[in-house]
C-alpha cells in the first residue's frame, strides 16, 4: 500500500491547485505499482488539456522514499535542478528510476509539478 501524496502543479490552467493521491486505482497493472500521472482518464492524475503529456507519462512510487520514473513518454519527464541557493538552475531528464524528495519540482510535459509534504 502506498502512502498518500500530494501534489502542486506550478503551471498551467491549475496553477497552484494541490492534488491528493490517496491510493492507486489499480487499473495501470502493467506498468507496476504507483500513482501514474498521464493524459489518459484511467491515470491517478490525469492531465488531457496538455497535449505533450503522454497517454500514461510517468509514475511515483514509495520504497525507501519516493521514486519517479518516465513511462517511455514521447516528450520525457524532467526533474528539477538547482543552485546551492536553492534557485532553479534548469532541468535533467528523468532516465530510470530516480529517487525525488519533498519540495522536489518536475516537468511532466508542459506541466510543472511539486511533491508537497501532508497536511
Amino acid at each position: 500500500m502506498l502512502p498518500p501524496l500530494d501534489l502542486m502543479v506550478m503551471s498551467g490552467p491549475f496553477d497552484g491547485r494541490i492534488i491528493r493521491l490517496n491510493a492507486p486505482n489499480n487499473r495501470n497493472p502493467e506498468v507496476g505499482m504507483g500513482y501514474i500521472i498521464g493524459r489518459r482518464e484511467s491515470c491517478d492524475l490525469a492531465l488531457p488539456y496538455d497535449r505533450w503529456v503522454s497517454g500514461r507519462h510517468a509514475r511515483l512510487y514509495a520504497l525507501d522514499g519516493w521514486l519517479l520514473e518516465d513511462l517511455r513518454s514521447t516528450n520525457y519527464t524532467y526533474l528539477a535542478t538547482a543552485r546551492e541557493d536553492g534557485t532553479f538552475s534548469g532541468r535533467v531528464r528523468v532516465e530510470g528510476q530516480v529517487p525525488v524528495q519533498i519540495g522536489a519540482l518536475f516537468l511532466i510535459g508542459r506541466v510543472w509539478l511539486r511533491l508537497q509534504k501532508i497536511g
